[in-house]
């Protein structure tokens, strides 16, 4: 896991674990059970991708990420800032 934390309270935390397809679903479905939020398919980044409140989930080569990113944006500007870091992420792989 790596967080970057910045001075005006915003921060990145970034977890990286293997995983294979099943494991996706079953972390997607246990989170959004616990936060009371639905699990929001992504078209565009890795092999699967979901937004689950405020954690975006992707997968590839059977490594699960979960990207956690600006609890002071707003919804449209964390959703380009998320998307964007996970393609970064992905780039490097």
């Amino acid at each position: 896991m790596c967080q970057y934390m910045a001075d005006n309270s915003e921060s990145v935390t970034l977890q990286i674990q293997p995983g294979a397809p099943s494991d996706f679903d079953n972390y997607a479905k246990q989170s959004a059970d616990a936060f009371g939020v639905k699990v929001e398919p992504v078209a565009g980044i890795g092999e699967r991708a979901a937004q689950v409140g405020d954690q975006f989930i992707f997968t590839r080569s059977n490594q699960m990420y979960i990207l956690t990113i600006g609890k002071n944006l707003s919804p449209a500007e964390k959703a380009d800032r998320t998307r964007k870091l996970a393609q970064a992420v992905l780039s490097r792989d």
